[in-house]
């Protein structure tokens, strides 16, 4: 296909485990595809970008002509909780604007479960984000993925299940009402491919959870297991979590969980319903203590 042909596609937060492999179920011959990095790194089919999201002079100029801009790049976790208002919120808004400026066809934004604004200052500068998009007079999509599994970089949850699978002891929170609704990471890129080049999906705000809920103490049980490995777990109750928070947030000390994680943690969350085969987490553990692909 010529290249003026094609459909140009915009990416933020390319380096993600997540966007690359959303990347490589992107038809080559279809879509243009450029991602904007700090690093200088190399993905197949993407034209990198070096650039910081905060000073677009260098980049902006090539936001024209965009057929999708697709925002992934954000602070998850940080102990300096104006990072999450600098980043999430007022960078984003400013790219929306941009977007706005330049004609951008659709802006497709990742944001998370935990978007809300009794959920820490990660999950608000996510929720005040995705408000401002919806007011504006821009096509869009929002995308709040649950805690994703099956990465390669031991993160988040996947820090959690490998923890388990060889420590012998854990600490793991208790009195937690929300549980986790974790989602295979290649269901989440299927979904989102599926979402934006298939379905073409606008002006509405989708929640990729998986298939079935689990507290924390369930998954550090189930991945123990898993890897027959008897671990003791250390309950933590709400409160000393929240001690810790308070401790953590006054005296400007940086150890353990950022106290933004912790309110995340016990924020009301929710859910949907997506008919899809999703990979359960039972599945996963069992694949990955036989060494067997999926």
């Amino acid at each position: 296909m010529d290249k003026n042909l094609k459909i140009k596609v915009f990416i933020t937060g390319v380096n993600s485990e997540f966007i690359r492999q959303l990347v490589q179920k992107m038809n080559p011959e279809i879509y243009d595809i450029f991602g904007l990095s700090r690093k200088k790194i190399v993905i197949p089919n993407v034209t990198i970008i070096e650039g910081d999201l905060l000073d677009p002079t260098p980049w902006v100029e090539e936001i024209k002509n965009t057929k999708i801009l697709l925002h992934a790049a954000a602070i998850t976790h940080s102990y300096n909780t104006e990072n999450y208002y600098r980043i999430n919120t007022q960078a984003t808004k400013d790219l929306i604007d941009l977007s706005l400026k330049y004609n951008v066809k659709k802006f497709v934004l990742i944001s998370s479960r935990t978007a809300g604004l009794a959920s820490g200052a990660y999950g608000t500068s996510k929720f005040l984000a995705e408000e401002y998009l919806k007011k504006q007079a821009l096509p869009y999509l929002i995308i709040r993925p649950s805690e994703i599994f099956g990465g390669q970089k031991g993160e988040g949850i996947d820090q959690l299940i490998q923890e388990a699978r060889i420590k012998k002891v854990i600490a793991c929170p208790i009195q937690v009402t929300e549980k986790l609704w974790p989602i295979y990471l290649q269901d989440t890129v299927n979904l989102l491919s599926r979402l934006l080049f298939i379905d073409h999906t606008e002006n509405s705000t989708i929640i990729l959870n998986g298939p079935k809920p689990y507290s924390v103490y369930e998954i550090i049980k189930l991945s123990s297991s898993s890897a027959n490995n008897n671990i003791f777990i250390l309950p933590i109750p709400k409160f000393v979590m929240l001690l810790a928070k308070f401790v953590s947030e006054t005296l400007k000390l940086k150890f353990g969980p950022k106290p933004d994680q912790i309110a995340r943690l016990y924020s009301k969350k929710e859910i949907q319903t997506i008919n899809y085969p999703f990979l359960n987490l039972e599945t996963y553990l069992t694949a990955l203590n036989s060494k067997s692909s999926l």
